[in-house]
């Protein structure tokens, strides 16, 4: 296993998932413990009940720490690593529908779907060197 480990860690793209997991940290602890003083500084309107924009924080704080269990163990969360891509994917679907429906609060948001499509792109990359055997 922790030869399996080492390959994984040898990668040079392995630096990305601790980066990730600051990126998604910064951007969640916010929602989850500064909401509605976050979206009035953002300019976007507050909801009347802010239960589904804490759950979104905390939805984005369980990638941080999925990023963090590649980080540590990167050979055996091949699978971790599905999940985080697949997380970015859905948030930038939803920011693309959003902005092209007229319905996306604030541009930032577009700036955060650029940043996790480079990730996404970051980490396949980083599945298909990893996932290649050893010679």
């Amino acid at each position: 296993m922790a030869r399996a480990d080492a390959k994984g860690r040898g990668n040079p793209l392995h630096i990305f998932f601790p980066i990730n997991a600051i990126f998604i940290t910064i951007a969640s602890l916010p929602l989850i413990f500064a909401y509605p003083e976050v979206f009035t500084r953002l300019g976007i309107p507050s909801l009347e009940n802010g239960f589904f924009v804490q759950l979104s924080g905390v939805w984005l704080f369980t990638e941080a720490v999925a990023s963090l269990l590649v980080w540590q163990h990167p050979r055996t969360n091949v699978g971790t690593v599905w999940v985080i891509i697949a997380m970015k994917v859905v948030f930038i679907v939803l920011v693309v529908v959003s902005y092209a429906g007229g319905t996306l609060p604030a541009t930032g948001f577009l700036i955060g779907a650029l940043i996790d499509l480079i990730f996404s792109v970051i980490f396949f990359f980083y599945l298909r060197d990893v996932a290649q055997p050893a010679h």
